[in-house]
């Protein structure tokens, strides 16, 4: 016959595997849970039409940061760009260094870059739909954690539907090179004009 109750002290250490264990059921630990890898937290999402800019202001202090950047489309086939910001507000020194790769699915292929400018690019030419496709571009942003005294950066991969009518994979890495505060957000914004929709999400990754 089971038991339905058994004093703590009358099981060994690691004694009780997961045939005993309900791995549906849902378990409420008061403690600090270690050994499982980092924590993946959704920390807020931004959904705008019509908007200038889009930021975040409220990047995890404790690990990496994870911006997914989907329905994005410009109102005037413009790059998609970014800057930094830090306790001292938005870095705007003419210190971003930034590449990008791009391969189209019709076998072209290209880069950009910026060394100087005061900003930088993650796509260039994105498209405003003035074609009618109502096809947007994506991109999964990283911002590894970066102790003060240090230059920060990002890197990403996504989907470029281009002002052309391509349909680019596109990688791109970036860095601010004066600049070695803390960063503590990022703003994303179009190099003319509004973005005629762009949803973002920002995710933070416990180190």
């Amino acid at each position: 016959m089971a038991l339905s109750t058994i004093g703590t002290n009358s099981i060994a250490d690691d004694a009780v595997g997961n045939t005993k264990l309900d791995l549906t059921a849902n378990y409420t630990f008061t403690g600090t849970v270690s050994g499982a890898g980092g924590t993946y937290n959704l920390i807020s999402t931004t959904d705008a039409t019509s908007a200038s800019s889009v930021s975040f202001t409220n990047l995890s202090g404790t690990g990496t940061n994870i911006i997914h950047v989907k329905n994005l489309y410009d109102s005037s086939d413009s790059d998609f760009r970014f800057r930094f910001i830090t306790s001292g507000g938005e870095v705007t020194d003419s210190n971003y260094h930034t590449v990008g790769i791009m391969r189209s699915v019709q076998g072209n292929g290209s880069t950009h870059y910026t060394v100087g400018g005061d900003y930088g690019i993650i796509f260039d030419a994105v498209d405003d739909n003035g074609g009618g496709e109502d096809i947007r571009s994506s991109c999964t942003i990283t911002i590894p954690k970066v102790a003060s005294g240090n230059n920060p950066s990002l890197y990403g991969i996504g989907y470029q539907q281009s002002h052309n009518g391509n349909k680019n994979l596109a990688k791109f890495a970036g860095i601010q090179i004066n600049t070695t505060a803390v960063v503590t957000g990022i703003k994303l914004f179009p190099g003319s004009g509004n973005f005629a929709q762009i949803t973002a999400s920002l995710y933070g990754v416990d180190e």
